[in-house]
């Protein structure tokens, strides 16, 4: 089995911190997002897998964080920085396949379980299987409701529209996340390379249409939670509260931080290698990864700092937040818990 990262977006939803990097190689706990993408893959038996980057970045970027076994199985590729142009090069590199291929977007973290879809793909006998979770939960509204596939009770698709656009949806009809893991047989790829790849969303918008009218089943498989977008601020905030802990409340302070003795950690907490807190300042349920720096007398809630984020003396944030640029001040060390 093969797998295709799609790295080579904008990620312009995570400005300004992906100016110089892929939302792959966005930190998450003390991996990048792309290190715990190809921990997964592996543990399901994926022997290649390929990041398709952006064409503006550096493949050294992606190359660097590799390990010496990622190094001898992942291929760094480029392709233009838009969907069609993406789409285009799938089919062009996967047309003649031998075994499925697993495309998934570079801001998921895959679940564990999520190797369930694999064999969900392998019964089936379908020629694609989209990966989906159900329909929005309550926190969607934080970053922006996703576009929906609709399928009715037959498991055919019958159109792709924004959430309360359009007309209701008819009985049988499963309102679905907007796909962000596919795995596509050899079978579906010469189906693919023939199309013309100019819709806004080629997958949904061209593809799967096209398989399905040329007698192809296409299958989707419905998990609770089978990835974790980390496509947003917020989004990456809640991926460290939630997937940097063995448990709920649990506090995290490397032993490389340096937190002054008077500052307060409270609630849930991740304090990164590096990370620096000063006096009397406060985190609570808040990430502070590697190279950030919250100075005297200022407190953090509910938020995230990135690396080389500065939040200045007396300052107070509550949400989640990028601050940038400082350099640190001498601290001591944090005790390791």
């Amino acid at each position: 089995m093969e797998a295709c990262i799609i790295a080579c977006g904008r990620s312009s939803r995570l400005y300004p911190f992906t100016l110089d990097r892929p939302k792959a190689l966005v930190p998450l706990g003390e991996q990048t997002v792309l290190a715990h993408q190809l921990s997964i893959l592996r543990g399901w038996g994926v022997e290649k897998i390929t990041v398709l980057h952006r064409d503006d970045h550096d493949p050294a970027l992606v190359t660097r964080t590799l390990g010496p076994e990622d190094r001898r199985t992942v291929r760094i590729a480029t392709a233009p920085p838009h969907w069609p142009g993406v789409y285009a090069w799938l089919c062009a590199q996967y047309t003649a396949a031998r075994t499925p291929v697993v495309t998934l977007n570079c801001d998921l973290v895959l679940d564990p379980a999520w190797g369930g879809i694999l064999a969900d793909h392998a019964s089936s006998g379908a020629a694609l299987t989209l990966a989906a979770t159900d329909g929005p939960g309550p926190e969607e509204g934080q970053y922006g409701r996703p576009r929906l596939l609709t399928l009715t009770g037959a498991g055919i698709l019958t159109a792709t529209r924004p959430p309360g656009s359009g007309p209701p949806q008819g009985a049988g009809e499963t309102p679905l996340h907007e796909i962000g893991v596919s795995v596509v047989s050899p079978a579906a790829w010469p189906q693919l390379d023939g199309l013309p790849h100019h819709a806004e969303d080629p997958w949904a918008d061209e593809f799967v249409p096209a398989l399905i009218r040329s007698g192809h089943p296409v299958h989707v498989a419905v998990r609770t939670a089978p990835w974790r977008d980390v496509g947003t601020w917020y989004r990456l905030w809640l991926a460290h509260r939630d997937l940097a802990h063995a448990r709920p409340g649990q506090q995290h302070l490397h032993p490389g931080a340096h937190i002054a003795d008077s500052a307060r950690i409270e609630g849930w907490a991740w304090i990164g290698p590096g990370a620096r807190i000063g006096d009397h300042a406060v985190v609570k349920n808040s990430a502070v990864l590697a190279g950030a720096e919250l100075a005297g007398d200022n407190s953090l809630i509910d938020g995230l700092a990135l690396p080389g984020a500065h939040l200045a003396h007396g300052a107070h944030h509550h949400g989640t937040v990028h601050l940038s640029g400082a350099a640190p001040h001498p601290m001591p060390q944090a005790p390791h818990t």
